[in-house]
């Protein structure tokens, strides 16, 4: 340590006596300077960002307002019990040193221990899971790629190395696929704005272009270079865009967010131009293998039914047709000879009872039939005329016997002249009736009589009255059928009331002693 604080010593002094110094003595002097005034081992704690996994570990430790370049040789690296990423916030242990030959101030990293996830980490996993309560995640909304697309659209920088892949791969697989750049930035503040707008355009213009897929790529970076493919307004732009998307973003073990809301994710450009533009070769050599499975197909057919119809045509109906005719020709003739004589014994049959009509019709004459029914009503009128006078003999003897001399005279007289013996008889009815009426009526009055006197009205008229439940209009009959504090009706003999139960006391009740109170 001592030599080393001679040495700049003389360094400095050399500086200020003569000049120019060499790169090799300004960096000798920033190297002992860096050991006379650090402590041999330092904890420094921040969030790693570029790292880049070798064999050793080159990375970067930042916070708010500066970045630390350090390194991680193999040896301490497997020892570290963890898979450093972007973004982690971890405790590194080790020493600063500068290192000559490229020039910059670096930590030398021995120990290292994730001290919890970094700012941005923190950000974009509780914007992943905002979204994917939000359902942006969900397979079951993404679109299925196109076929064969007629024109792709590559949302990405002109100066991007992903841009080449895409166009290498396209036209290496399939040349008449057109690809459409819509140049945005990839990086920076103004970087997500560009993006969502050029989604917007292409979800609203795209179809008229003639554009089926768009591919959104650009190639590796820290967590901070695609931060912009984080933003909430390019996932929307992707969740609410009308044409497919296949993002490809960063490396392979790069994840954002712009990729999990995308119908399709790949994790290189060159393998999102093979997922959207389909290999011509491969379509060729398929359309090949179809072209000969179909002709072998029908070929087959053709052997198949080329072997039935010979079968076929060595069967006897279409070897010798006349011969399978013959029976069935022989078959009619006999049929339209047995026709025919059935038809001529079915007209024999019909003549037959047509003769047989005729003679019972002209047994039933109708002029025969009057004559027979004139003579049987000649015979029956006079049956009736006899017995009529009998029934009126035998009425005028019970009359004169029941009391001739009582009837009025006018009746009497009617009777006696003969003339309306059927207007005796209603009138002897009538008189009947109007006699058992008047006894009915009696009847009725009395009944009448005798409900007034026992019916609930004249019961209410003597001072009872009938209680009943408010709400429901039932009759209590027993003071458990309501509570204190219920509603209840009392229908009196002028009307009713209305009370509200103050109190309940069971036993005999004593009329003389009651109280309400309502």
């Amino acid at each position: 340590m001592a030599r080393r604080k001679t040495t700049a010593g003389g360094l400095f002094d050399h500086a200020r006596e003569s000049s120019p110094l060499t790169v090799s003595q300004v960096a000798a002097m920033v190297r002992d300077t860096l050991a006379q005034h650090l402590p041999p081992r330092i904890m420094v704690i921040g969030e790693i960002s570029n790292l880049s996994a070798r064999t050793h570990l080159y990375f970067s430790i930042k916070d708010e307002a500066s970045v630390l370049s350090c390194a991680c040789w193999a040896t301490q690296a497997r020892r570290l019990g963890f898979t450093p990423r972007d973004g982690m916030e971890v405790l590194a242990t080790g020493r600063i040193d500068f290192w000559a030959p490229g020039g910059r101030l670096q930590f030398y990293v021995e120990r290292m221990e994730p001290a919890g996830l970094g700012r941005l980490e923190a950000e974009l996993r509780r914007r992943m899971i905002e979204l994917r309560e939000l359902g942006y995640f969900e397979d079951g909304r993404k679109r299925p790629l196109p076929l064969l697309p007629r024109r792709v659209a590559v949302v990405t920088s002109r100066s991007a190395a992903a841009l080449q892949d895409v166009i290498q791969t396209a036209q290496h697989r399939w040349p008449g696929c057109a690809l459409a750049l819509v140049n945005v930035l990839v990086q920076g503040e103004q970087a997500a704005g560009q993006i969502a707008a050029a989604l917007e355009m292409l979800s609203r213009r795209g179809p008229g272009l003639s554009i089926d897929v768009i591919i959104l790529t650009r190639g590796g970076g820290s967590i901070e270079d695609l931060w912009a493919f984080n933003e909430r307004i390019v996932a929307d732009s992707i969740f609410n865009c009308r044409l497919p998307v296949v993002a490809a973003i960063g490396h392979e073990t790069d994840t954002t967010i712009a990729e999990l809301v995308a119908d399709l994710r790949c994790s290189t450009p060159t393998q999102a131009a093979m997922r959207v533009v389909p290999d011509g070769r491969e379509l060729a050599r398929q359309l090949d293998d179809s072209a000969a499975r179909l002709a072998g197909s029908l070929r087959r057919t053709l052997d198949l039914a080329r072997s039935r119809l010979n079968v076929v045509a060595r069967q006897p109906l279409f070897a010798a047709p006349h011969r399978m005719v013959q029976p069935a020709q022989q078959r009619c003739r006999e049929l339209e000879r047995r026709l025919a004589a059935a038809m001529r014994l079915a007209l024999e049959r019909h003549d037959q009872r047509l003769v047989m009509a005729g003679r019972r019709l002209r047994a039933m004459d109708p002029r025969r039939e009057l004559v027979r029914r004139g003579q049987r009503l000649d015979e029956s009128i006079s049956r009736l005329t006899r017995a009529a006078a009998m029934r009126l003999r035998e009425a005028d003897s019970r009359l004169r016997a029941s009391g001739w001399d009582r009837m009025p005279a006018a009746l009497r007289s009617k009777w006696a002249d003969g003339r309306g013996s059927l207007s005796m008889r209603a009138d002897t009815l009538r008189l009947a009736s109007m006699r058992l009426l008047e006894r009915k009526e009696r009847r009725i009055e009395a009944a009448e009589r005798h409900l007034s006197a026992i019916g609930p009205r004249a019961v209410l008229k003597r001072g009872y009255s009938v209680t009943l439940d408010a709400r429901t209009g039932r009759i209590l009959r027993d003071v458990h059928e309501t509570a204190a504090g219920e509603r209840i009706v009392s229908i009196l003999a002028d009307g009713q009331l209305i009370s509200e139960v103050v109190s309940k006391q069971e036993g005999d009740a004593n009329l003389s002693d009651a109280e309400g109170r309502v």
